[in-house]
């Protein structure tokens, strides 16, 4: 994935983070920080591995939020990180 499509997932996660209805705020407020990071260059294996993780902990009441997570983690890993 491009740097503009790292762009684009990153803004759908944004707007799908708006939209899911998280039932647990600090995980919500960790997923913000996230994608924060990531705007921000972040780009440390230690990155990936919370990506993963809130992947894990999301897939199944929220399919739509972890697939974007998972085209993010995968731009990142295709960049080099």
């Amino acid at each position: 994935m491009s740097q503009d499509k790292l762009k684009t997932a990153i803004g759908a996660l944004r707007a799908e983070l708006q939209r899911a209805k998280l039932a647990d705020p600090q995980e919500h407020e960790r997923l913000r920080k996230l994608v924060d990071e990531v705007e921000r260059g972040g780009n440390s294996e230690a990155l990936l591995r919370r990506i993963g993780d809130s992947v894990r902990r999301l897939e199944v009441e929220h399919p739509t939020l972890t697939g974007i997570l998972g085209q993010v983690a995968t731009a990142l890993s295709n960049m080099g990180i």
